[in-house]
């Protein structure tokens, strides 16, 4: 008996012959052996077949000609969807309409190659572009439009029809008044679909006429349309974009919506049209998936941008990427959570004053929902990176880099605002600040852990509002190697503690501690303020602890490198207030502890270069003073008034 394989399904049978259905766009592969009667095996014959009934389509055509000097000189592109060459042998091109054209093809067409008919003997409709066939069209194409048919007819036999563009009372696409071409949208979809058709962008082009002017189409090239994301349409149903159809072109705002998820593969790239200005937004429900990996990330970036999916416009240099080509992308899409992995987004964060996406200015703006963005790069955005609004999100491994063009103040590599963050071992670099963070409600049990900030022009990190917890973050070459520190950071009935970092805690002004919280300082925290005496203060109205066991475990001091007295205000206890003190230096400050009807309470304190350690009003002497291995080195004077304790 026989032993047949049919792409891996085993079947025997004793018959000498057989016959398979085999499936369209198919690749099958075959396996045959024979056993005979002593149980020997033959050796196994094997065969592969590539099944396609639309092997070879009509492409593109230039049915108005090159220009309006050159409108008689029409082409037709044809593609080969297999995997295979396709002998062209047998295949007739014509019009069904009049019968000009009527070509009877010759040659070969390489798998995924394309296959040139010019309308000019002289081989000269694309000056730079070999055709394959240039032979006269007869009376030409017409304007008015044509039923154009790819036949195959071997001799002798029935004429199959292998694809067809209908007549439609005129060209599916295409224009004779700017003379842009006649694309295919997808190779894999009928040429009797008018949806499948539309206009050359021109912005994706190939060629140069007979006078060496542009070509306004892409014969011998991909088609500008199927570069789009879902025709350019918006996406209403799960999608898969796939590394074989990359890279893919937005061309103006596309939205994914109706709680769709847009997945794309690793090794995507999608370009954005910086003419027109071009950007991708999530709502309704829409979400994204974007895992990449280390040898293939997902690529999200400007069509001027060569270095990731080629020259798409064809310019050879001479045109660049810049900050702020195109809008971003957007999510703001409440109840969703999107991932992102080993991904780059590039030159984003486009917007106009009193125009769009002016709350976003960003490569990657999140608001409302929630994402997990890891293993990521973030550059040359025209003022963030990425932007977060009342987004609750873990972000862990990304960096953040060159953001940094100077359009705004606010500029930074991350911006955050409301919502719970968890940003863990980032990199931010070369931006005009690190991290921005903002807001007078933002979720104080946001983290902030072993994050490192190096040369950014402004602070390593801004931080207005409520503080999170930061620990064990770095940074060296800064404007500001500091935390720096704004506004009230702490929640009424909540506490918020700071924690060690190699990065000092900066005063902004006024700092304020609320009235019914607390602000508890670790050992290893460093405090500074700066600017000077009237402006750099702690305003404590709630509870202060500060949690040392020796002068040098936390020290509230100077920013300056060359510190004096005076520097900065100091810590000032309101009515109201409580505080505990212990192993702690104060330096460098004009008052360095002010107490207002607030009771002292001092453990191993030291008071080094101040215009003055300790002020204390009436209502605090009052209070019962607790004060033990208190020191004052170099200060103008020590307590006011004096013999405090």
């Amino acid at each position: 008996y026989f032993e047949f394989t049919n792409n891996g399904t085993i079947s025997t049978t004793t018959a000498t012959s057989t016959s398979l259905t085999l499936a369209d766009n198919s690749n099958n592969s075959f396996s045959l052996r024979a056993k005979d009667l002593a149980g020997n095996w033959s050796t196994a014959t094997t065969a592969t077949a590539e099944v396609s009934l639309m092997p070879v389509v009509i492409n593109e055509v230039a049915w108005a000609g090159n220009s309006t000097t050159y409108s008689a000189d029409e082409w037709i592109e044809l593609y080969n969807r297999t995997n295979l060459p396709v002998n062209l042998n047998n295949f007739i091109l014509y019009s069904k309409t009049d019968s000009g054209p009527y070509l009877s093809l010759s040659g070969t067409v390489s798998s995924s190659g394309y296959y040139l008919i010019e309308r000019s003997p002289d081989n000269a409709t694309i000056s730079d572009i070999a055709a394959d066939l240039a032979v006269s069209f007869g009376n030409g194409l017409s304007n008015f439009g044509e039923n154009i048919a790819l036949v195959y007819k071997p001799t002798g036999q029935a004429t199959t029809t292998i694809d067809e563009i209908p007549y439609d009372f005129n060209w599916y696409a295409g224009s004779d008044f700017s003379y842009y071409s006649m694309e295919r949208y997808d190779p894999d979809i009928a040429g009797t679909s008018a949806s499948n058709w539309g206009t050359n962008n021109a912005l994706i082009i190939n060629g140069k006429n007979a006078g060496g002017g542009n070509v306004y189409g892409t014969p011998k090239a991909r088609n500008s349309l199927n570069y789009l994301i879902n025709k350019g349409n918006g996406v209403y149903s799960s999608l898969t974009l796939s590394a074989s159809g990359s890279p893919y072109f937005v061309n103006g705002l596309q939205s994914v919506t109706a709680s769709s998820t847009l997945t794309i593969e690793p090794g995507v790239v999608i370009k954005f049209n910086a003419i027109n200005k071009s950007g991708l937004q999530f709502i309704n429900g829409g979400k994204l998936s974007a895992v990449g990996s280390s040898a293939n990330p997902i690529i999200f970036t400007s069509f001027y941008d060569d270095s990731y999916g080629g020259d798409t416009n064809g310019s050879i240099g001479s045109t660049s990427p810049a900050y702020g080509d195109w809008y971003g992308v957007r999510i703001d899409s409440p109840g969703t959570e999107s991932t992102i992995s080993r991904a780059l987004f590039r030159y984003g964060g486009w917007y106009y004053s009193g125009g769009g996406w002016t709350d976003s200015k960003a490569n990657l703006y999140i608001a409302n929902s929630s994402a997990s963005i890891s293993d990521s790069i973030f550059e040359y955005a025209r003022v963030y990176g990425a932007k977060l609004s009342n987004a609750s999100s873990t972000l862990a491994g990304n960096t953040f880099r060159y953001n940094n063009n100077g359009v705004e103040g606010a500029s930074a590599g991350l911006s955050s605002e409301l919502g719970k963050l968890a940003l863990n071992s980032n990199i931010f670099s070369n931006n005009k600040r690190g991290l921005y963070v903002v807001s007078s409600n933002f979720d104080s049990s946001s983290s902030f852990n072993s994050n490192t900030f190096t040369s950014n022009t402004n602070e390593a990190v801004y931080s207005s509002g409520r503080l999170g917890s930061y620990t064990n973050n770095s940074g060296s070459g800064n404007g500001v190697d500091a935390i720096y520190i704004s506004g009230t950071i702490t929640q009424n009935g909540a506490t918020a503690t700071l924690l060690a970092n190699s990065l000092p805690y900066l005063l902004n002004g006024s700092v304020t501690v609320a009235a019914s919280s607390t602000l508890a300082v670790n050992s290893g925290v460093a405090l500074k303020g700066w600017f000077n005496n009237s402006t750099s203060y702690l305003n404590v109205y709630g509870n202060l602890v500060v949690s040392g066991t020796n002068f040098s475990d936390i020290v509230f001091g100077s920013m300056f490198s060359s510190p004096a007295k005076g520097n900065w205000g100091g810590v000032r206890l309101y009515s109201g207030s409580y505080s505990s003190i212990s192993g702690a230096t104060f330096e460098y400050a004009n008052t360095a502890l002010t107490y207002n009807s607030s009771p002292i309470s001092l453990a191993n304190v030291k008071f080094n270069e101040n215009n003055l350690g300790v002020s204390a009003d009436t209502a605090s002497r009052n209070y019962p003073v607790s004060a033990s291995g208190v020191i004052f080195t170099n200060n103008t004077a020590t307590t006011s008034p004096g013999g405090l304790w």
